[in-house]
């Protein structure tokens, strides 16, 4: 398994609360999460999933009946019919063929039936403060999100039933994918790559294959990942043994074609990543992928020209790559 980069529990939490409102961009009251404003903030369109306080989606199933159990917690049911069946009113005002397809108009609905639930004209589908949805975030991360994550590392594994991915860095970026796509998001060779302690091949798993849709928004979002994630054992400072880098610059030839590829048409999403997901004290700018590798570039480079072993070595023509053979960890 993976060395974990671990940090304590209260740290954690904290910072999986402050990633997410970064990524999600938290509202009392109900919003569609592909919204598009102009510059002046007015609304141009709506369209995506409706949802509240941190990233809660409230038309996936997870999402709205945590946020059906959290609204209806707040008020008493004064009897004009039973729970089920307010929750079958909500359920029906979020789905995707509702006539309810503007914020505005939803949040009006939402609050309709809480009212008529709890006979208070005032009762709202909402949430009263930041704390509350703090509160709230808390919970559904640790009864719902954190549990998918310690699920996928131990199925079709051989790993003890108690394994789980320790509270970390690691673990930080894996809860921002699944709570953004779902387990299924982290695939079968991100999965591998962990069990088989190979950091650089789960770094590009969650940089490069889990933008299915291939959307520039989760791009940026994927490149903040992988960035918390670790490319390398030491997240902060230049140090980097000969091992590790071949095993970086591997697994860049390996992938290299995807990657140049990818970043063609992403790369931009660095620099807005690096403006937009500013979280201070929690990780390093995100790197371009010439910066990303350069210190196994370097390493490799020191360690094994002076040796008198340049043989060993190709740097690739115009692109300045260190290329080492693919399939090993420890050239000579």
């Amino acid at each position: 398994m993976l060395e974990f980069q671990e940090i304590n529990a209260a740290t954690y939490t904290s910072l999986r609360r402050s990633i997410l409102k970064k990524m999600e961009e938290p509202r009392e009251e109900v919003y569609f999460d592909l919204t598009i404003k102009d510059k002046q903030g007015n609304i141009i369109s709506e369209d995506g999933d409706p949802t509240i306080g941190i990233g809660i989606d409230i038309r996936k199933e997870e999402g709205r009946e945590f946020a059906i159990g959290w609204m209806f917690g707040k008020y008493t049911n004064v009897g004009i019919k039973p729970d089920s069946d307010f929750r079958q009113d909500v359920r029906s005002a979020v789905a995707e063929n509702s006539s309810y397809q503007t914020a505005t108009s939803l949040q009006a609905r939402l609050n309709q039936i809480m009212a008529a639930r709890s006979g208070d004209s005032s009762a709202k589908f909402a949430f009263d403060d930041a704390a509350e949805m703090d509160r709230a975030f808390d919970q559904m991360a640790d009864t719902i999100y954190e549990k998918k994550i310690d699920e996928w590392i131990r199925q079709d594994s051989n790993l003890p039933s108690d394994s789980i991915i320790k509270n970390s860095y690691e673990r930080l970026a894996l809860f921002s994918i699944v709570f953004n796509g779902g387990k299924g998001t982290l695939g079968s060779a991100l999965k591998k790559a962990l069990w088989n302690d190979d950091r650089p091949e789960a770094w590009y798993q969650i940089r490069y294959r889990t933008n299915k849709n291939q959307l520039p928004g989760l791009a940026k979002r994927r490149y903040f990942e992988s960035q918390l994630f670790g490319l390398y054992e030491d997240r902060l400072t230049t140090g980097v043994t000969a091992e590790e880098s071949a095993a970086v610059i591997s697994m860049y030839n390996k992938h290299g074609s995807a990657i140049k590829a990818y970043d063609a048409k992403y790369s931009r999403q660095v620099e807005r990543a690096n403006v937009e997901l500013v979280i201070p004290n929690l990780t390093p700018k995100v790197q371009g992928i010439a910066e990303s590798i350069g210190r196994a570039r370097q390493t490799t480079i020191d360690t094994y020209i002076p040796a008198a072993k340049v043989n060993q070595i190709l740097i690739s023509s115009g692109l300045g790559d260190v290329l080492v053979g693919a399939a090993s960890k420890n050239p000579s």
